[in-house]
């Protein structure tokens, strides 16, 4: 299950008039570190220690600030198809080469394990949308970093290669 909230959103840690009743823990899956080459396709939870190999540029794109769902572009005006009429605001994603002595592994980083990965905040990675040319020396910074990387695997079929989608990244 998961749960988006924007600016927008109010959370009250348990509110007083409410009861809830029958409610069952959830346990985080067990996260399991495997070399690049033990890797499979079937992997969800899966640990992987290696070092930055290659990092590549930012993609930026629009968001429905509500629902986070890419907006169509109508009459010079961003839309969702939800929210109607909309200023966008932006999400980012970057991926980087893993390298950890037995094989190699592309890692997608979105939002929040960009800011792990590169210790900056939102404003200051949405900072090289407009100038792009910033970002190289956050690159040459991570080269050669040793990094652990909680995701699952995916398998890009575009380039017929396994991939994680990190959920966690620590330097």
């Amino acid at each position: 299950t998961e749960t988006q909230l924007n600016n927008n959103s109010k959370v009250t840690v348990n509110p007083p008039d409410i009861k809830i009743e029958g409610v069952q823990s959830f346990q985080k899956p067990e996260v399991t570190r495997k070399k690049i080459n033990e890797i499979t396709e079937s992997d969800q939870n899966v640990e992987v220690f290696g070092t930055v190999v290659q990092a590549y540029d930012p993609r930026f794109f629009e968001q429905c600030p509500e629902c986070r769902k890419k907006p169509a572009m109508e009459n010079g005006n961003f839309v969702c198809a939800q929210h109607g009429a909309i200023t966008p605001m932006y999400g980012y994603v970057t991926n980087v080469m893993l390298d950890d002595g037995t094989d190699t592994l592309r890692a997608v980083m979105f939002k929040e394990q960009m800011q792990q990965l590169f210790k900056k905040t939102d404003d200051e990675l949405l900072a090289f949308r407009t100038a792009p040319e910033g970002f190289d020396e956050l690159k040459r910074e991570i080269l050669g970093e040793q990094i652990i990387v909680d995701g699952r695997i995916i398998k890009n079929e575009m380039f017929d290669r396994l991939e994680i989608r990190s959920n966690k990244v620590k330097r």
